[in-house]
């Protein structure tokens, strides 16, 4: 598999630690890139359910791969989160090579762009509607997620998300998503910023809103557990990528190549 150099990737909702994490597949993703900078937007582990001794080698291997990244070149910035919380205490600190923060500021290309994982904004919101899409209902779903996309697999089908059908019929749950994009945005706003990167509603999305007139950009990496999404920055522009993307990619560019 070619290996791509990027400028920028963003990456968030990991859930290392927890048998939901899609491990294997977020591995086979970062052997395809090499970012120029790398922005770990929050619940990369989870510290709420590490705490049972679930850590396969595939998990350890996901973070020996970034302080590798780090270590050779790549700028790393580790942002906190809800699940990864605990991490707070050491924003403004350096472990080994990779930065802990709380946000992340940039200016790419002439834009100012605000990271940051999201549930501050949600906390201002008063929402708690994540507090069930990440609680013990919500692991649940993922639990049957799993054996469900098993099941597919093995008939030859396409594998499916059962936990993105079922959240999608929860009352409230698309206008909730979408009244914290904009909460989102409204925040980069009133920092002056012209758009905002964020994790934590495991919803992935690159879409343009206006906010008092002015158009703020609302950028969202996805996760591992549900989607398996990263966010790429090259050349001023963003990309949602999969490794099912990138392994299509790769099969065309074989194609062609015979």
């Amino acid at each position: 598999m070619p290996i791509r150099a990027l400028e920028l990737l963003v990456l968030s909702d990991i859930h290392l630690g927890t048998p939901s994490c899609q491990a294997r597949s977020l591995l086979r993703y970062l052997d395809s890139v090499r970012p120029k900078r790398l922005v770990l937007n929050g619940d990369i582990l989870d510290l709420w359910h590490i705490r049972n001794s679930y850590w396969p080698d595939d998990h350890a291997a996901i973070l020996a791969r970034f302080f590798a990244w780090s270590t050779s070149g790549t700028e790393v910035t580790y942002l906190t989160g809800n699940h990864d919380g605990a991490l707070r205490r050491w924003c403004g600190s350096m472990i080994g090579k990779v930065a802990i923060a709380n946000e992340l500021l940039l200016d790419l290309d002439g834009k100012r762009v605000l990271f940051e994982h999201g549930d501050g904004i949600e906390a201002a919101m008063g929402g708690r509607l994540l507090r069930s899409v990440g609680g013990v209902g919500y692991d649940v779903l993922l639990y049957i997620d799993r054996f469900a996309d098993r099941a597919t697999r093995l008939l030859g089908l396409r594998p499916a998300s059962l936990s993105q059908r079922i959240k999608r019929h929860i009352p409230g749950a698309a206008s909730y998503i979408a009244a914290f994009e904009r909460a989102a945005a409204r925040h980069a706003h009133a920092n002056g910023c012209d758009a905002i990167v964020c994790g934590h509603v495991h919803q992935p999305v690159s879409r343009e809103l206006v906010i008092d007139g002015r158009t703020i950009g609302y950028h969202n990496s996805g996760d591992w557990v549900e989607h398996g999404t990263a966010l790429e920055y090259q050349d001023g522009a963003w990309t949602l990528m999969s490794v099912d993307d990138v392994l299509s990619g790769a099969m065309l560019r074989g194609e062609q190549a015979a």
